[in-house]
């Protein structure tokens, strides 16, 4: 098994006649689905039991390798998230042409689609994800209800525009809410910024206030989150050309994110750069303005 691990950690290729010892030794797995195609043996129900998670943003092509070898599958995912960013950017042409062969490929060895059949081959596109594939064929679904890890006053509103009302925030704040939210109102200096969706003075502001963070000794984490990606960017670049950075990573574990980076991750003091100003504010590329007004397929994006 050591073995096997350091061909792995080196990259070298996997002697796949040997996966059934890394089995034995551990029988239950967490690896990515890349994997099942470069290291695991191509054969059916290898696995007794295959839990992907995140599966919205997944597609049903990543994830064909591991449904394949499974005896069992749980797909845990939502759907209201954020979907698989690379498919959208695929060549729809060369999509078309591997779903057509495939579709073909069926067809050879069934002679014909019913109607059934022909409504669930749609979701083995590569645009869809492996929950959109698997809910059309599997025997049982339930919806997690009990969140516990945002306060009421967020979680709200995500219960009330995305979820019917069904979300039950378990978390209870023990603070005032002016102790755990502040706005901070930046004045706009009427210029334009140097970079396509940047905000300068936002940056700045965010800096001071850490800076005046650790000149207090304050050691609680940080963290900016943004809409943008060159806010990100640019944020990250400010920090990083400043004097003190590495005594900001070091007592502070800043890191800069985008709204879909960030999951997983967990900082005392988190600022949101919303990249607005009453001269410039693109904010609607992001967020509508009303979500009463947006159709199913505007609020799945």
């Amino acid at each position: 098994v050591k073995t096997l691990s350091q061909i792995i950690r080196q990259k070298k290729k996997f002697p796949k006649d040997k996966f059934e010892i890394l089995k034995n030794a551990f029988p239950c797995m967490i690896c990515s689905l890349r994997d099942y195609a470069e290291y695991i043996p191509l054969e059916k129900e290898l696995f007794d039991l295959i839990i992907i998670d995140e599966a919205s943003q997944v597609s049903i092509a990543q994830a064909f390798p591991a449904i394949i070898r499974a005896k069992k599958i749980i797909v845990l995912g939502d759907r209201r998230q954020f979907g698989n960013v690379k498919t959208s950017n695929a060549s729809k042409e060369l999509n078309n042409a591997y779903f057509t062969k495939l579709k073909e490929a069926l067809v050879q060895e069934r002679g014909s689609l019913g109607a059934g059949l022909a409504v669930k081959i749609d979701t083995l596109n590569i645009s869809s994800s492996v929950l959109d594939f698997m809910d059309s064929l599997s025997n049982f679904s339930i919806m997690l209800k009990k969140h516990f890890r945002g306060y009421p006053e967020m979680i709200s509103f995500s219960s009330k525009y995305f979820y019917g009302g069904d979300l039950q925030a378990m978390k209870i704040r023990g603070k005032a809410i002016g102790e755990v939210l502040e706005f901070i109102e930046v004045p706009s200096d009427g210029k334009f910024d140097r970079y396509k969706n940047t905000n300068e003075l936002e940056a700045k502001v965010i800096l001071d206030r850490v800076l005046k963070q650790l000149d207090e000794n304050d050691s609680r984490s940080v963290a900016v989150i943004t809409p943008f990606n060159e806010q990100q960017t640019y944020i990250s670049r400010v920090f990083s050309d400043h004097k003190r950075y590495q005594e900001i990573l070091d007592k502070l574990h800043f890191r800069c994110f985008t709204f879909d980076s960030c999951q997983g991750e967990e900082r005392d003091i988190i600022y949101y750069s919303m990249v607005a100003s009453p001269e410039k504010d693109k904010l609607w590329t992001v967020l509508p303005k009303s979500l009463e007004a947006q159709g199913e397929e505007e609020l799945d994006r």
